[in-house]
């Protein structure tokens, strides 16, 4: 039979103390010399309900974390767009300030209290406003005029790219950068996309994936550096209308469509991979959490397909599993073989059996 070193390329390390742990441990094996147990890594991840948006919405934008999440405008059904701002905490949601104007298919990225939102539909608008978790004031425009963009990063750094025109006879590949004050250009998308929140990270740090038109860039990804955008391994999907959250070191992309999808990828730093974790229901247009690594974090609204109010939230921890052994125990009474037995290890029954033959151990195993 193969070795663990066979198998993995690395030996079992011995510790006197269990390491601080973290993703990168994650399917390792030690053995802690201290204790005398050998002790794995393993990584849970889920998706699970929370509590409904009180207003329900499609193609709304998100920004903020799981505990503190905020959800910005959006399509109350028919076409009827609303400045509805709603904030999370992790339990229910209450009503924010309103956004300036109605809206679908903005761009929002930062904190609960601290966030900026752009561009969106109504039709196409360069519109941009800022949030201190009160009230909105307006901030200058974006150059390019565009909706279902791109957002990453903080109110004083954001990162907005992508888009496209209304009608959507052109897609958009520039990206502009947020200052607190003013929007500078950044470098170019490699694919000019309408990203639909598919974003993640932070101003000098983003990626980006999947988006319209599909299926031509559907499973497109790009990471950004904060003067360029370099191509990177595809998604394992062709979808458009995704949310994500991370960084380009750790990131989440989950939803889509065309063929509503409730499967989850996960992005290492240099590949995605099918996560086991799925979504209950997909949401196609939903906001999503922003500012927060990839170990937890959510998403709201959308239409699934009618319009929806579902937040579910997503959560990754790390596990330590201690291998199975077998212990000496005390030794029975009597040296007896064939008994029988029921119970559990703290509160157990042994009955009948039959004295062995000389030289028997009565010796328990535990």
């Amino acid at each position: 039979m193969a070795t663990y070193e066979e198998i993995y390329g690395k030996r079992v390390k011995e510790f006197d103390s269990d390491p601080t742990l973290d993703s990168s441990y994650e399917g390792q094996v030690w053995y802690n010399s201290a204790t005398g147990t050998l002790k794995s890594v393993v990584a849970f991840a889920a998706w699970s309900s929370g509590s409904n948006l009180n207003t329900a919405r499609n193609h709304v934008s998100g920004a903020g974390t799981q505990t503190a999440g905020l959800a910005v405008a959006g399509d109350t059904g028919s076409d009827t767009y609303t400045n509805a701002v709603e904030e999370y905490n992790g339990s229910g949601w209450s009503t924010g300030g309103n956004y300036p104007g109605s809206y679908e298919r903005t761009g929002s990225s930062g904190t609960q209290t601290a966030a900026i939102t752009a561009g969106g539909y109504s039709p196409n608008q360069s519109t941009a406003a800022e949030y201190n978790g009160t009230s909105w004031t307006a901030a200058n425009s974006l150059s390019q005029a565009r909706y279902d963009l791109g957002a990453s990063g903080t109110q004083t750094a954001g990162l907005f790219y992508g888009g496209s025109s209304y009608p959507p006879t052109a897609y958009y590949d520039n990206t502009e950068e947020y200052d607190g004050t003013n929007w500078t250009n950044g470098g170019s998308l490699n694919t000019a996309r309408a990203v639909s929140r598919a974003g993640a990270g932070i101003q000098t740090a983003s990626i980006t994936a999947s988006g319209r038109p599909t299926p031509s860039v559907g499973a497109a990804s790009e990471q950004y550096n904060g003067n360029s955008w370099t191509t990177t391994s595809s998604t394992n999907e062709t979808k458009s209308s995704r949310q994500s959250f991370g960084s380009t070191s750790s990131a989440i992309l989950t939803g889509g469509t065309p063929t509503p999808f409730t499967g989850t990828e996960e992005w290492d730093g240099s590949s995605w991979s099918t996560s086991p974790a799925s979504l209950a229901s997909n949401q196609l247009g939903a906001g999503s959490t922003k500012n927060n690594d990839s170990s937890s974090g959510g998403i709201w609204g959308g239409g699934n397909p009618s319009t929806t109010g579902v937040t579910q939230e997503y959560n990754k921890s790390i596990n330590t599993i201690t291998a199975a052994a077998w212990s000496s125990g005390g030794a029975y009474p009597t040296a007896t073989e064939d008994m029988g037995s029921a119970g559990t290890r703290t509160a157990g029954l042994i009955f009948g059996g039959r004295t062995p033959a000389p030289g028997v151990s009565a010796k328990t195993n535990e």
